[in-house]
């Protein structure tokens, strides 16, 4: 049995377990149908992040690493403790050793981003470098990102000139343009979390 019989899937497979949980608490809050799906998530969560920490200790590579940050990263949202700083520091591994990762980017601009606008600067500097990476085209995630990172920041006029930006390039996205005429008319200034 190879170590992807833990839950009968390929090793190609292990992308679309991260794209399924993702779906569910790859955003705060997670958004399960129902507690009975919310306990399936966190029972598939513990399955597929086993295998990978298996697929990382044999072979350290920037895929497995960011496989393990990014589930570290949705196990954050579910919950799961020591998720956060597990995630932090893979990520930091991570852009020490591949700072010209697309994903490892990514992921990191997305943990930064949603564990409080303190960290809005680092997700920045990560949003920042996605866009380097693109070499001069339109990045869909780094220009929706900055919205967030600048109105994190309480940067309202380059939040705002960052949705019309973003709008621009990319068109229909109901949420920009709500907190587009949230912030024009005043009545979204900073976003605060808890």
């Amino acid at each position: 049995m190879n170590m992807f019989g833990l839950f009968n899937k390929s090793a190609a497979d292990l992308s679309e377990e991260i794209a399924f949980l993702n779906s569910v608490a790859g955003t705060w809050p997670p958004t399960y149908k129902d507690l009975s799906q919310e306990k399936a998530s966190f029972q598939r969560w513990k399955r597929v992040i086993a295998v990978a920490q298996k697929a990382y200790e044999r072979e350290e590579t920037e895929e497995t690493l960011c496989d393990l940050i990014e589930l570290f990263r949705i196990g954050h949202n579910m919950g799961v403790q020591n998720s956060a700083q597990n995630a932090d520091q893979g990520i930091e591994r991570c852009l020490e050793v591949y700072p010209n990762s697309f994903r490892g980017n990514l992921i990191a601009s997305y943990f930064f981003l949603s564990i409080d606008p303190k960290f809005a600067p680092k997700g920045e500097a990560c949003l920042e470098k996605l866009k380097q990476l693109s070499n001069g085209e339109p990045c869909k995630e780094a220009e929706r990102g900055l919205v967030f990172a600048y109105l994190y920041q309480n940067h309202t006029n380059e939040a705002i000139e960052q949705a019309e930006t973003y709008l621009k390039y990319f068109g229909d996205d109901e949420q920009i343009k709500e907190l587009l005429e949230g912030m024009k008319n005043g009545s979204i200034d900073l976003v605060k979390r808890n």
